[in-house]
């Protein structure tokens, strides 16, 4: 699932800027820390475009995430965020990709919500596990299906240690998850552990996705064209590295929502957001929109638009969960 958006309000960039990833070191005495230190991987952006280059490869180590709820949340300028900076409200932010840095665009994104009837909103963005952990990427081609599940489960370890320092803080917050984003917060939200105030979850399928179930291990990409048509296209090698650590973090993360979330109290305060032409991730078929449906869930359809457009549905989206 190649997370190329256009150059709108929402577009989550894959191809970075040159960036080496400095390394963490780990100190736990956890036994299923290893105490080590390990060379830097470096990471590049592809001049030709497509998936950053993996100069340097290292073995993946799984580290501790930061103690400090206020190290997991960051601002438009990629700084911690203190519990004094945050409004009554806030809008915590889990980014597509899934890709070895932050995002680009939450200035943006805080200047459109901030401006749109919304000003008395804090906007940040949360800092995942492959984030954080410089080996995850930096493993490239020996990153494997359980190092995905468990660099997965730091990340909702992360998504609750912040809903719960926030909360605990009398702080009304709504989580909100675009693309591969929106599926760790359908995974979160499937888990039982404590809830923000709403969920917003835009560019998003609520089953496992057949077509990358079947290409990624093989290192074929899939697209949609108008939403419905596959299409293949084989990873050059010197891409294979960086495509392998996503690809397994996403297929980890895409799971059958249908049948993990019936039931669940929190639909009620949960808005989608779906675009009919995705291309990223195909168009909702008919289970995924009858469960939509029979749980009168809320949902934001625009029938033309793409994958970027769906994410544009997070204005409306919290107006309506505000009311």
């Amino acid at each position: 699932m190649k997370k190329k958006l256009t150059q709108s309000l929402f577009k989550h960039l894959l191809f970075v800027a040159f960036s080496c990833i400095i390394f963490l070191t780990s100190c736990s005495k956890d036994d299923d820390y290893i105490e080590t230190s390990l060379e830097s991987p470096i990471i590049q952006n592809n001049p030709q475009g497509g998936y950053p280059l993996i100069i340097k490869q290292v073995p993946y180590i799984k580290m501790n995430m930061p103690e400090e709820p206020q190290k997991l949340i960051y601002d438009e300028n990629k700084n911690d965020v203190t519990l004094s900076a945050i409004k009554d409200t806030i809008v915590v932010i889990i980014e597509g990709g899934p890709t070895h840095t932050l995002g680009e665009d939450l200035g943006q994104i805080k200047g459109a919500i901030n401006s749109d009837g919304l000003p008395n909103h804090t906007v940040v963005g949360m800092r995942q596990a492959h984030n954080i952990n410089p080996t995850v990427f930096g493993s490239g081609t020996s990153f494997t299906n359980a190092n995905a599940q468990e660099v997965n489960i730091q990340t909702i370890g992360i998504v609750e240690k912040v809903i719960t320092w926030l909360k605990s803080n009398n702080k009304v917050v709504y989580l909100f998850g675009h693309s591969n984003g929106s599926l760790i917060v359908q995974n979160y939200m499937s888990s039982g552990k404590i809830s923000p105030n709403g969920y917003v979850i835009t560019g998003t399928r609520l089953k496992p996705v057949q077509a990358f179930i079947d290409n990624y291990p093989n290192n074929i990409d899939v697209s949609f064209t108008n939403g419905i048509t596959v299409v293949t296209t084989n990873v050059p090698s010197d891409q294979i590295p960086y495509f392998n650590v996503v690809s397994k973090l996403q297929l980890n993360h895409n799971k059958n929502y249908i049948t993990l979330l019936a039931g669940n109290p929190m639909l009620s305060n949960t808005v989608y957001s779906l675009s009919g032409k995705d291309e990223a991730i195909g168009r909702i078929e008919l289970d995924e929109k009858s469960f939509l449906e029979n749980n009168q869930i809320s949902t934001i359809f625009e029938a033309d638009g793409d994958h970027s457009d769906a994410s544009a549905g997070i204005i409306p989206a919290l107006k309506f969960l505000r009311l």
